[in-house]
């Protein structure tokens, strides 16, 4: 804030020193000036950063074999079998596939009690014992023990559940027959197959309001699938043990029916893929021609028109999509895959033609785009993806990468013209300073002489004073 003079007796204007100030502001103003210019270029080196790391993550998915193949399963009878499919694992095939037989858990119901919290069921034990097995070679017994705190049908099941080591679970149950003693406890092995197969003795229990006994029994056993013709059991009815990537959720069991299962390329899929990066690339493509479209109001200082980076980036990119690819099959192109330029600068990619091409060789466009080994030359060739992986990263690496040194070389200017303004501001401050104490020193000398002056003034009696009065008897003793 400038300072004002509250007299006018120099004849100054009033706010002198502010309209100094303010002229001696201007190389300031044209700091802050360049400074806004610089950070908005800044915003679009940013910007452009942003778009190029989207290709480089949109390439990425796509740059290996394992990563470009992706799967899908088609199943014969889907009311009998769910699949899931881990494509960077499995492979392209058919299978045969008949269900014989569920895989199912050892389980028991207890006789029924009138109410499932205020019966008694007694104090003691019960216990169950596992066969032998590769866990257990020597089989497993376990006891479970009931005091007056358990001795409730929903009492023991709490505490068979709290117990996890048991690797038992427990509900009670309304067995809906209207009878007097409609509740029961049912005691399940959490898992099924033949070496989870329980055998329940006796319940132990004594001073009860009725007997605790086992009603029914369930006996557990492995699920039975056919593959290709052959016999094969495992312990769960979910499985990925059998086909490498593939996992089988096994639904319903039809002993008379066998179905196929395939598994073959999701080729709808991997169009999606190539066409999120043909995107990504061409929104860096329109970009940097946005960039570059002027006119006679174009501001360039402020954008990134004619810059060298962007002309780099822009011609790298497009040298990579026309470049020939060496594969098995000979020299090919993007344009054989569907992708192709169009009159605007940008990229097309017509996913007809690629499904179509990809369905009649899945290989030969597959090495199009993530290269293949050479086994004469010892050496993977590169395909597109990993060509134009590499030519991004080299844009977008932290440190040294073109686009980084970019922004960083931005932000330092920036810093340095900070740096610039903060010392002119405490220069300019200091000249205030001394300008305001200046006049304001001339204020007062021109008060004091006019203060003089009248009272020199007043000695004379009014009209010319005593200076007038001088002057003509100066005249007078002339020679």
């Amino acid at each position: 804030m400038g300072i004002r003079f509250g007299s006018i007796n120099t004849g100054l204007p009033p706010d002198i020193v502010k309209q100094i100030i303010q002229s001696e502001r201007r190389p300031i103003m044209a700091l802050e000036d360049q400074k806004g210019k610089l950070e908005e270029r800044g915003k679009l080196v940013s910007e452009i950063q942003g778009l190029v790391r989207e290709i480089e993550s949109s390439v990425r998915e796509i740059d290996s074999m394992r990563k470009f193949r992706l799967l899908k399963a088609d199943v014969g009878r889907e009311d009998l079998m769910r699949v899931d499919i881990d494509s960077q694992v499995a492979q392209p095939g058919e299978y045969e596939i008949k269900i014989e037989l569920l895989a199912q858990k050892s389980s028991a119901i207890s006789n029924g009690f009138p109410d499932p919290d205020e019966t008694d069921v007694g104090v003691g034990y019960f216990s169950y014992e596992l066969p032998e097995s590769e866990q257990h070679p020597d089989g497993l017994y376990k006891e479970v023990w009931i005091d007056s705190d358990d001795n409730t049908l929903n009492g023991l099941a709490k505490k068979i559940n709290d117990e996890r080591a048991l690797g038992l679970q427990a509900i009670v149950v309304n067995d809906g027959t209207f009878t007097e003693n409609p509740y029961r406890l049912i005691i399940t092995k959490v898992k099924s197959g033949d070496y989870q197969r329980v055998e329940w003795p006796s319940f132990y229990f004594t001073n009860g309001d009725q007997d605790f006994y086992v009603d029914q029994e369930r006996e557990a056993h492995d699920a039975i699938i056919h593959v290709d013709g052959f016999r094969v059991e495992v312990p769960e009815n979910r499985t990925s043990a059998l086909i490498p990537g593939v996992s089988m959720e096994l639904l319903n069991a039809d002993e008379n029916d066998e179905f196929t299962l395939s598994i073959k390329e999701d080729i709808p899929a991997i169009a999606d893929k190539i066409q999120a990066l043909v995107d990504k690339i061409n929104k860096a493509l329109k970009f940097v021609i946005d960039q570059n479209t002027l006119d006679a109001e174009s501001d360039t200082s402020r954008t990134l028109g004619g810059d060298s980076t962007l002309q780099t980036l822009e011609s790298r990119l497009r040298r990579i999509m026309l470049d020939p690819i060496l594969t098995e099959f000979g020299v090919k192109r993007l344009n054989s895959a569907g992708i192709e330029f169009q009159r605007d600068g940008l990229l097309k990619f017509n996913k007809e033609k690629f499904q179509v091409e990809i369905g009649k060789d899945f290989e030969r466009v597959a090495q199009l785009f993530v290269g293949w080994y050479d086994p004469e030359e010892e050496f993977y060739r590169n395909g597109f993806a990993q060509t134009l992986e590499n030519a991004v990263v080299g844009f977008t690496r932290p440190g040294n990468g073109v686009l980084e040194t970019r922004a960083q070389g931005v932000k330092s200017r920036i810093k340095e013209i900070n740096r610039n303004i903060d010392n002119k501001e405490r220069a300019l401050a200091l000249r205030e300073q001394s300008l305001a104490r200046r006049f304001a020193r001339l204020e007062t000398t021109m008060n004091e002489l006019k203060s003089q002056s009248a009272g020199l003034a007043a000695l004379g009696g009014g009209g010319g004073g005593l200076l007038t009065q001088l002057g003509p008897a100066q005249k007078m003793n002339r020679p």
